[in-house]
């Protein structure tokens, strides 16, 4: 999360340049569009993990099972946060 921001921050002082505040406010843009998919992305497998954690309390799943999935889980987010 805070590599997209200091991504974003880059961006930003480029649109302050004059001669190229058109192609920073457009890539601002472009950025902000990733950044808030990314950030759905991060909260719908955070719904993942809470249910997988209510089916592990409920019986539904194994706590093998669940914990297999929150571990992918965790994962698919680490890879979101660590992308450029």
């Amino acid at each position: 999360m805070a590599k997209r921001y200091a991504i974003l921050q880059v961006v930003e002082s480029l649109a302050g340049d004059e001669p190229s505040i058109r192609q920073g406010n457009s890539l601002k843009r472009k950025l902000d569009g990733v950044i808030n998919q990314l950030d759905r992305k991060d909260n719908k497998i955070n719904a993942l993990i809470t249910q997988t954690n209510d089916l592990v309390a409920n019986g539904v799943l194994t706590e093998i099972e669940g914990d297999s999935l929150i571990e992918l889980a965790n994962r698919l987010i680490a890879a979101i946060n660590s992308s450029p």
